[in-house]
């Protein structure tokens, strides 16, 4: 039997939105952002393209189920296999709102843009690495203890699920190769 702790309670079984909340407090700002964009402009467009969102929806859909549907619920790695379609949402919704950002300013104000439509998507790749690189060397090497500041970071998912899970395990390996060298399993 497995406990885990949600939302400032230990039980054995989450609720079903044990997942949504969880990807909820791990996606980065950006991640989450691109998302939610990124469904508005499927919802606008969803006549366009249905056979390959369709596929993306049903993976999304039916993981999320089915992990929701278990009892035992641990952290974030067990919807890992699902970030690939959230973070193909999010780059479509990131993308999309910079094209009509950009479409925007160039005929209400006459701007000239790069006319090239690469334009958009090496803007977004600097966006989203201008806002990701300093979290990354921020949390290294615990990206684990990463939660986005919606939920006020790493304090606020405090409250919300079990923070610092595996946290130093790295170091307290070090730690006893470098003081205990005479054992050989460690």
């Amino acid at each position: 039997d497995h406990t885990t702790f949600y939302l400032g309670k230990i039980t054995a079984d989450p609720a079903w939105h044990f997942y949504l909340v969880i990807l909820a407090i791990r996606l980065t700002e950006i991640t989450f952002l691109g998302f939610v964009l990124g469904i508005y402009i499927w919802w606008k467009k969803r006549k366009e393209d249905m056979d390959l969102w369709i596929l993306l929806w049903i993976w999304l859909i039916v993981y999320i189920v089915v992990m929701s549907l278990a009892n035992k619920k641990l952290e974030v790695r067990y919807v890992l296999p699902i970030y690939p379609v959230i973070l193909i949402f999010a780059a479509w919704g990131l993308l999309g709102t910079l094209r009509r950002i950009l479409l925007w300013t160039k005929h209400w104000h006459g701007l000239k843009i790069i006319g090239n439509d690469l334009f958009p998507v090496v803007l977004v790749m600097i966006m989203v690495a201008a806002y990701n690189l300093p979290l990354l060397y921020y949390y290294h090497p615990s990206y684990y203890l990463y939660y986005n500041h919606m939920t006020r970071g790493p304090e606020g998912a405090k409250s919300l699920t079990t923070v610092g899970v595996n946290e130093g395990i790295k170091e307290a390996a070090l730690y006893v190769k470098k003081n205990y060298p005479q054992e050989e399993k460690i």
